[in-house]
């Protein structure tokens, strides 16, 4: 049977409302004024789990379909037995997308894809197809609603939050790590910039006062700080800040203040400083440049076969320190890496006697001095 495809216009809002059969003119005694309807509410049909069929009776309904563990379809009646303007909610309650089709000839246009928790809006439209939308289970109208609530989790799938009609923005993936600038984390928190800076600012707009914390880092572990860091303010109102790094000594007690850089660029350092050192060293018999390479800051030679055995330095730079304790039973020669100056000239080879003990302290990039 053909179905009503009849429309009219309203020329006279005065005239509007809703007219039963055999009743269409604004002459007729019949006449329904729009502001004195009361819509009903939508009932809900549950399909049980497995492909399931919309029936010609629930069009009009909220369909809710317990889906399987496994991806199922929903068939939809023939568009043919739908009044145009006609539809049908489909809610996936399962743990899989569902796919909708149309009976017979029938298209659909749209996404036919309803995914876990969420729903599809179709209706029949003049040309007699389905047309799905106005899915989702997440948040709806949050332009004009200024205090949107969620009902769950809000699963962001595949896509990003962005800004501002940007491409770049935040990704969470499934395990909670969390990239920004970029795709993919590395880590719980993973940040890239295109100019490969990457700057987190964390900020307190208030005067403090001397010694007060601006800005915290904290390193947790079991819900427990177990290490930190603070910029710190070096006077009542100043702009100057400190950095102080805090530890958690074994056996726990509370943070530990370790190391602190001043304004003005001196460091205290609390408690024991240590340097790296290495023990029992046997001199090269080989005695040529950049045998027995010293990798450590303090270096015990235990053993020096014969006189004139080899150990080198490792490469100067600016500031470093490294000393060598002849232990051994001969002199040692030491030599520098190569193309630095122990003082004696570029690749020029020292010697330390037997019992004997040397400082030497980079200048720059090169050259060493014997420290006094």
């Amino acid at each position: 049977m053909a179905k009503e495809r009849s429309t009219s216009t309203i020329t006279d809002p005065s005239t509007a409302g809703i007219y039963f059969d055999g009743h269409n003119s604004a002459l007729d005694p019949i006449r329904i004024d729009p502001s004195t309807l009361e819509l009903s509410q939508k009932s809900v049909v549950t399909k049980a789990a497995g492909n399931a069929t919309v029936d010609d009776a629930d069009i009009g309904k909220h369909v809710v379909v317990e889906s399987n563990a496994a991806a199922q379809t929903v068939t939809l009646p023939d568009i043919e037995t739908v009044d145009i303007g006609k539809g049908v909610t489909v809610y996936n309650k399962g743990s899989d997308d569902m796919t909708l089709t149309a009976g017979g000839a029938d298209t659909i246009l749209g996404d036919a894809t309803v995914s876990v928790n969420e729903f599809v809006e179709l209706f029949v439209s003049a040309d007699d197809e389905w047309i799905a939308g106005g899915g989702g289970g997440g948040l709806a109208n949050v332009v004009e609603d200024t205090t949107p609530q969620a009902g769950g989790d809000y699963d962001l799938q595949t896509f990003k939050l962005v800004g501002n009609g940007g491409t770049e923005g935040i990704e969470i993936a499934s395990d909670g790590d969390v990239a920004i600038g970029h795709s993919s984390p590395q880590g719980r928190l993973d940040m890239e910039t295109a100019s490969g800076v990457c700057s987190m600012i964390m900020n307190r707009n208030q005067t403090m006062s001397e010694d007060q914390v601006g800005a915290r880092l904290n390193f947790m572990h079991n819900n427990a700080s177990v290490a930190r860091i603070d910029t710190v303010a070096v006077g009542a109102g100043s702009n100057g800040t400190a950095i102080a790094f805090f530890t958690q000594p074994d056996g726990g007690g509370g943070l530990v203040e370790r190391l602190r850089i001043q304004d003005v660029g001196g460091t205290e350092i609390y408690g024991i400083l240590s340097r790296s050192t290495t023990a029992g060293i046997t001199a090269s018999g080989t005695q040529s440049q950049g045998q027995q390479a010293l990798t450590t800051d303090i270096n015990e030679v235990s053993t020096v076969t014969i006189a004139s055995d080899v150990v080198t330095l490792p490469a100067a730079s600016a500031g470093r320190e490294i000393t060598v304790i002849n232990n051994g039973a001969n002199t040692l020669q030491i030599y520098p890496a190569s193309g630095d100056d122990l003082g004696g000239g570029v690749d020029a080879s020292t010697t330390l006697a037997a019992g004997v003990n040397v400082t030497f302290t980079a200048y720059d990039a090169t050259n060493w001095i014997v420290k006094q």
